[in-house]
């Protein structure tokens, strides 16, 4: 058996205060939208992909360990956009400002992961766009149909990333649902 897993970095609470703001105030405005769960929002640091389920305890080793070698570091919160770039667009981001030290976290996680996760989905050009998924295309829309993102009240905002989560996704018709398998602070600076 196996579960379909993924690394995340989990939000503070005022930027999910905010973030569940934001998602009122467009929800309205953007029917072609459906917004994610403030509860799964957060920054997907790592895709695993399917994990078979004996090879997980193994892979929570793994994450603790990274996650021991690490400090706490900021992501700058950017803004709302549609994506993904360079492509026909599917969802909303609020994107980060691309961080050395984000890219140097991921890159010991795939390389302490891919023992574990054959399917892994890791390059440094997805890591070079650190995000959280606000929602995702209910229906494709015309790019001329969009409506104008507003802004989300954290440009510029300095979000502290000071652990991981390996987080089970399992699809539903409804959606994702996500469930905490373990997570690990990072080493006090």
């Amino acid at each position: 058996m196996h579960k379909r897993l993924f690394i995340a970095l989990p939000l503070p609470q005022t930027a999910l205060k905010a973030l569940a703001k934001y998602r009122d105030t467009m929800g309205r405005e953007t029917p072609y939208l459906r917004w994610t769960p403030v509860a799964n929002l957060h920054v997907t640091a790592l895709f695993l992909g399917n994990v078979a389920e004996e090879s997980i305890p193994f892979a929570a080793e793994a994450l603790q360990n990274v996650c021991r070698a690490a400090k706490p570091f900021p992501l700058v919160c950017e803004s709302a956009r549609y994506a993904p770039p360079q492509s026909v667009p599917n969802m909303v981001w609020l994107s980060c400002r691309k961080s050395r030290l984000f890219l140097a976290l991921v890159k010991r996680l795939a390389a302490a992961l891919s023992a574990f996760a054959p399917e892994m989905d890791w390059s440094p050009r997805k890591a070079d766009t650190p995000h959280v998924t606000l929602a995702r295309f209910q229906k494709s829309v015309l790019p001329e149909r969009l409506r104008r993102l507003r802004r989300t009240g954290l440009e510029s905002t300095s979000v502290a990333v000071s652990s991981c989560a390996l987080m089970e996704s399992e699809l539903t018709p409804s959606g994702p649902f996500y469930r905490t398998l373990s997570s690990y602070s990072f080493m006090l600076e």
